[in-house]
């Protein structure tokens, strides 16, 4: 299937907004559009062809005071996201 339009993004928060305009559709984690699904103001495309899954990616600048922050935020991205530590 091709798929063609004049908005592109990278960014969730704006393909979730552009999408609640009538701007077209996009693949949104629960956690970005949750409330929206259950206010009803977006309804599930696909509901029996969940999407595959993939990696996540963390970057942070290597600064000290960084690094504390950057660690303890993988951590956490761990258990919330993977039930990991």
């Amino acid at each position: 299937m091709r798929i063609s339009g004049r908005l592109k993004s990278n960014n969730g928060n704006f393909r979730r907004i552009a999408v609640i305009k009538g701007e077209g559709i996009s693949v949104a984690p629960t956690l970005l559009v949750g409330e929206d699904l259950a206010a009803g103001q977006l309804i599930p495309l696909l509901p029996d062809y969940p999407p595959v899954a993939s990696d996540l990616s963390i970057v942070y600048p290597a600064s000290p005071a960084a690094l504390g922050q950057g660690a303890e935020f993988c951590r956490h991205s761990g258990r919330a996201f993977c039930g990991r530590t």
